[in-house]
């Protein structure tokens, strides 16, 4: 009985939090995504400019966190871009790479129509989605970026990340454009 209260107790709380976090004002609690073009992803090998290969894929921006005001947000940011990677003969692998870390939106205007930049300190990573390969261990990694929300709850985000991952003894630079229609709940 009382483990019954207690779980009907935290359900009712969970559910007026949730209510009262998506209020629409861009502030308290948000949550977002966002899916578009990576017209660049490169890598490179670290010192050798003969050994990079650029990319373009899917892109995708994900975020959560908190807006203290109506014009700044602090998340966790994830911005990647999904493409194909040739590593054998005939034989090819789907790679994301891509930043995830801290980042700061700030809103030039009240909500609806207004411009915006983001700027991010976190990792960069690069992982194989085929288990028949290791992925890079990720390092660090940094991202600038803005767009427009055009509608309340919708904007459009560009992003230019870059950074540093390893794999054994070997060091790797990487650099993504992402170009995403996000979607945020708030």
């Amino acid at each position: 009985m009382i483990k019954s209260l207690g779980i009907a107790v935290l359900l009712t709380i969970t559910l007026v939090a949730t209510a009262s976090a998506f209020d629409g004002t861009r502030k308290g609690f948000v949550l977002g995504g966002g899916l578009g073009l990576g017209p660049v992803a490169s890598i490179s090998v670290d010192g050798l400019s003969s050994a990079s290969e650029d990319k373009s894929g899917l892109a995708l921006n994900l975020l959560i966190g908190y807006a203290w005001d109506e014009q700044n947000m602090l998340v966790y940011l994830r911005d990647g871009v999904l493409f194909s990677v040739d590593v054998a003969l005939g034989k090819s692998v789907n790679a994301i790479q891509g930043f995830s870390g801290l980042g700061w939106y700030h809103y030039f205007g009240p909500v609806g129509h207004t411009a915006f930049v983001v700027g991010g300190l976190g990792l960069q990573d690069y992982t194989s989605l085929d288990s028949d390969y290791e992925s890079n261990d990720p390092g660090f990694g940094m991202l600038l970026g803005g767009g427009y929300e055009f509608a309340r709850h919708i904007q459009v985000h560009g992003a230019l990340s870059f950074g540093k991952t390893s794999f054994s003894v070997v060091d790797f630079n990487h650099s993504q454009i992402v170009i995403t229609v996000t979607a945020i709940a708030f």
